[in-house]
C-alpha cells in the first residue's frame, strides 16, 4: 500500500514465514508432494504485487470482473458454444491476489495429479527406505512446485481451471472457475 516503507520487506514479518519453516521442519506422511510445503514456499518467494491504494485495489479489481464479463461474449459467438443453463450458469470469476492464486493453483493440481500419485505410491509399495525417501522427497517436489508457482504467480493475469476442486457451498463452481490475478503482470488490460 501507499505510504509504507518500502525498505522493510512485508514477507520477512508475515505468518507465511512461521508456515515455511514449519513445513520444512516437519516430517509430514509419505504424500509424494508436501502441498503445504509447495504453499509455503512459493508465497514466500513469489515478488510482492503492484504497489496501490486500497482504492486503486478495488477499481482494478472491477476492471477485471468487467473484462472478464465482456469477454463471455467473445468466446461464445466465436466458439458457438454456451452454458447448458444459459449466462446464469456460467462460470464465476474469482479475483484473487498472488497468494490467492499461488493456494488455488496447488489445489488443482492437487486435484488433478492426487488419482496418479496414489498409484505411484501404491507401486512403490513397502520398499526398504520407502517411509525416509518418500518423506524427503514429498519436500524436494514441494519445493519444486513452490518455486515454480512463485515464478508464474507474477506473470498471470487470468486463467481457467478445468479441474478446480469442488466447492462446497457454490454448486455451480464444480464445473470450474476462472481467477483472475489482481496482482498479476503489472499492465493490466486498457
Amino acid at each position: 500500500m501507499k505510504g509504507r516503507d518500502r525498505g522493510t520487506n512485508p514477507r520477512l514479518c508475515h505468518p507465511a514465514r512461521s508456515t515455511y519453516r514449519e513445513a520444512m521442519t516437519s516430517i509430514g506422511g509419505a504424500e509424494m508432494v508436501d502441498w503445504k510445503l509447495a504453499v509455503a514456499t512459493a508465497t514466500r518467494l513469489v515478488r510482492p504485487g503492484p504497489d496501490v491504494s486500497r482504492e486503486e485495489a478495488r477499481d482494478v479489481v472491477a476492471e477485471l470482473r468487467r473484462y472478464a464479463k465482456s469477454s463471455e461474449e467473445h468466446v461464445r459467438s466465436f466458439t458457438r458454444m454456451s452454458p447448458p443453463g444459459g449466462p446464469a450458469d456460467d462460470t464465476p470469476v474469482l479475483v484473487v491476489d498472488r497468494a490467492g492464486w499461488i493456494r488455488a493453483n496447488v489445489a488443482g493440481f492437487r486435484a488433478v495429479l492426487g488419482p496418479l500419485l496414489e498409484k505411484m505410491q501404491d507401486r512403490r509399495g513397502n520398499l526398504p527406505g520407502g517411509a525416509v525417501l518418500g518423506a524427503v522427497g514429498g519436500k524436494v517436489t514441494g519445493v519444486e512446485l513452490g518455486m515454480l508457482l512463485s515464478f508464474l504467480a507474477s506473470r498471470v493475469l487470468g486463467q481457467y481451471e478445468t479441474f478446480a476442486p469442488a466447492n462446497p457451498r457454490a454448486a455451480r463452481c464444480r464445473r470450474g472457475r476462472r481467477p483472475a490475478a489482481a496482482g498479476g503482470p503489472e499492465h493490466r488490460p486498457r
